[in-house]
């Protein structure tokens, strides 16, 4: 198979676009009307003097190294003129720009309709002896894919501008251009090495702008391969059966950014070798999706590295680290996998591949990488770089491995196979259709322990009732009582009217025998829901109804804490789903209004348990909030009443004096020893602690380890500090702030009749 795959990969390079990776020239001079700000306009040529003028109000140009900028004379010596200061006031200039642009469109190899445009980025200046080492530029704004170089007229020598690209060299000397009274230009892509040699006459200036795809729906021209395409066919047929649990990737020639990655974007001979194979393999029963794969590498960092400033958070204060400039020694760990997919198919996820299933004319990691992050040393360790290569590729796999392969894949990506094959269906029981159910039935395995419950699962229940298959349902109840509260009510609405209840009723009692609060709260939320609905008695929901005492005995509904969990489609607190739990109650009550022995026992179940928390985040919430008033609101009513008005009997009072009652721990005996006297005294109220770090330390933890009224400062005067220990009444207040909202809470329940 390998040799099959090969043998595409070797027709693909045979297969060349209209652009190259390169485009120069040199056009007659016109008058810019270049104004720099503080400066005044710029005549032409550009003198010494006037070279040395623009020096002066400019900076000296960085160069970017992974996410920082970097000033460093040994890897670029220039000086820069930021966009800003810099207009044109010639009208003509910008039909000249567009002109250039034109040009460079179609030796880029775009379609005349392909909307690029220019957007200035700096004005530089290289003088005697200034130069730039071999550098890919960044993208710098959205859409940026290459980069063009105006140059100036003015007298100078060297400076060449060496650009490499897949083992290819072109070398533009911008010089020459002012002999003949011309201005040049030079267009390269991104992911262009290129460097400027060293000056060794004059001054070398020029305009840089970056060259922007503002359409993103327009293409580059491609040739019709048809001839290739058909070879690709064949190979691909014949190597279909060898494909097993893993996807092939065939690299194509750049490096891309996520960011500005898609069909479109593709470069140079990328495009048309893309678009060979895509057509290619939809001859054939195969899937193919334009993406982008990534070979990381983490390994030993060679550098000489200087110092920098920097502000130390730690320290508080500026103090100088080193900065590293290097490149990787040995590699300690490498691999490759897909995470950018850009296809009308779903795609694969992040998927890692062995070096086997990669078809490639060039060894991964070879070069400049896309990305690259340096560590200086970090305890025993020792520096470290890593680096990132963003590869064009196509991944391609045979319609027969796609259920095999896709079993292999993680939830969410099995659910975006299955909504691609909805939308492609034009009747249920379309082509697509036995597909779908295999993927379903492929969950019944899938582990649901670490399941991403953030994730909408409406895709499955969309597809059940997509399928409309009873058996399927069958097979996929542990499936179903696993996802339970993530379904969410809304979801088992739709799955109900689309089958029966009673064919989803042992899922139902197990979701009420599982102890799991948010699986009662969509339960609950269900029934409620057929019970408001439903107008002919239904034998399989008042079963179900009728066990609900059952089913909320085996939760502690009064546990409140701030947990959070997905309850259908959201993220909700443990505390609301009590709430939305009662409130379904005293809603469902009233189809069991004449069963007293129901009612009490539910009273009993949601009120056995009633901790101030409970009755004042929970239960009370609840009733204010119902609209409800069956006997189970009543009886759950006075049962608060009674407890709110328990609890606001007495008033709390203040402290009659300074006397704080003395902490009981094993640990800490000696600090309580020592604060004794302090802690008895009614008039005491302040008490001052001087000793060293260590022993003020002790006292605070002593004191962060129990409940008391006191407050702790410190204060830096003299040596050793003194520790200010404080009595105050925030128990009281604290107790009078509760006592006050029971007392609230209580007025409001009085309300009701």
């Amino acid at each position: 198979m390998e040799n099959s795959l090969e043998h595409i990969s070797d027709i693909l390079h045979n297969i060349k676009g209209n652009g190259t990776f390169v485009v120069s020239g040199a056009e007659k001079i016109i008058l810019p009307g270049l104004r720099v700000k503080n400066l005044g306009e710029i005549s032409f040529p550009i003198d010494p003097v006037k070279a040395k003028s623009l020096i002066q109000v400019s900076h000296k140009a960085p160069f970017g190294k992974g996410s920082k900028t970097i000033y460093d004379n040994n890897v670029r010596s220039a000086w820069e003129i930021d966009a800003t200061s810099i207009s044109f006031h010639n009208p003509e200039w910008s039909p000249y720009l567009k002109k250039i642009i034109k040009k460079v469109k179609k030796g880029l190899g775009f379609e005349k309709e392909k909307s690029i445009e220019a957007n200035l980025y700096k004005l530089l200046i290289y003088e005697t002896g200034d130069f730039f080492l071999p550098h890919k530029d960044s993208e710098k704004e959205k859409g940026m894919f290459g980069t063009l170089i105006i140059g100036l007229p003015s007298d100078y020598t060297g400076g060449l501008l060496n650009i490499n690209f897949d083992g290819r060299n072109n070398s533009i000397d911008f010089s020459e251009a002012f002999q003949s009274y011309k201005i040049p230009y030079a267009a390269f892509f991104a992911d262009c090495e290129h460097e400027v040699k060293p000056i060794l006459s004059g001054y070398r200036i020029c305009l840089v702008y970056n060259l922007i795809n503002k359409d993103q729906s327009t293409t580059i021209r491609t040739p019709k391969f048809s001839s290739q395409q058909i070879k690709i066919s064949k190979l691909l047929i014949s190597s279909e059966k060898q494909f097993n649990k893993l996807p092939k990737v065939i690299l194509l020639g750049h490096e891309y950014t996520p960011t500005n990655f898609s069909l479109q974007n593709l470069k140079g001979h990328d495009r048309p070798r893309a678009e060979a194979l895509l057509n290619a393999t939809r001859q054939t029963d195969y899937y193919a999706s334009l993406a982008l794969l990534t070979h990381y590498q983490n390994g030993q960092l060679e550098s000489d590295y200087y110092y920098e400033g920097r502000y130390s958070y730690r320290n508080r204060g500026y103090r100088e680290e080193p900065d590293y400039d290097g490149t990787m020694g040995e590699v300690y760990d490498e691999y490759s996998y897909v995470e950018h997919w850009s296809s009308t198919y779903p795609g694969l996820g992040d998927l890692h591949l062995e070096q086997k299933d990669i078809i490639t004319e060039f060894n991964l990691g070879d070069g400049e990488p896309t990305e690259k992050e340096e560590e200086g040393y970090t305890g025993n360790a020792g520096m470290s770089i890593e680096y990132w290569y963003h590869y064009g590729a196509i991944v391609l796999w045979p319609k027969s491995s796609h259920i095999s392969i896709l079993n292999n894949r993680p939830l969410e990506n099995r659910l975006e196979w299955i909504d691609y094959y909805m939308k492609e269906s034009k009747t249920p029981d379309s082509e697509y259709t036995d597909i779908i159910k295999e993927i379903l039935l492929s969950f019944v395995d899938y582990d649901f322990e670490n399941f991403n419950r953030g994730l909408d699962v409406k895709t499955l229940t969309r597809a059940l009732c997509f399928v409309n298959d009873p058996t399927l349902i069958q097979n996929l109840n542990n499936v179903l009582n696993a996802l339970f509260d993530t379904i969410g009510a809304e979801n088992w609405m739709a799955l109900i009217e689309k089958y029966q209840l009673s064919i989803f009723k042992n899922i139902f009692i197990s979701a009420g025998n599982s102890s799991n609060l948010y699986k009662i709260g969509v339960l609950l939320s269900v029934l409620k829901k057929l019970a408001l609905e439903e107008t002919e008695e239904d034998l399989e929901l008042l079963e179900l109804i009728d066990n609900i005492p059952n089913y909320i005995s085996t939760n502690n509904i009064h546990v409140v804490k701030d947990s959070y969990l997905y309850y259908g489609d959201r993220s909700v607190g443990r505390t609301e789903v009590a709430l939305f739990l009662i409130l379904d109650l005293v809603v469902l009550s009233n189809f069991k209004d004449e069963d007293k022995n129901w009612v009490l026992n539910v009273q009993e179940q949601i009120t056995k348990s009633l901790s101030r928390k409970y009755l004042n985040k929970v239960l009370v919430p609840a009733l204010l909030e119902s609209k409800n008033r069956s006997s189970l609101f009543y009886k759950l009513l006075d049962r608060c009443k009674q407890e709110l008005l328990n609890n606001t009997k007495e008033k709390p009072q203040p402290p009659e004096n300074w006397i704080r009652k003395v902490p009981k721990t094993e640990n800490h005996t000696k600090v309580w020893e020592m604060l004794t006297p302090f802690l008895n005294s009614p008039i005491d109220f302040v008490y001052e602690y001087r000793a060293n770090q260590q022993l003020r330390e002790g006292v605070e933890n002593a004191l962060g380890s129990v409940t008391i009224d006191l407050k702790t400062e410190t204060i830096k005067k003299g040596s050793p500090y003194t520790l200010k220990i404080t009595k105050t009444q925030q128990e009281y207040k604290r107790l009078l702030k509760q006592w006050n909202k029971d007392k609230s809470l209580l007025h409001q329940l009085e309300k009701f009749a």
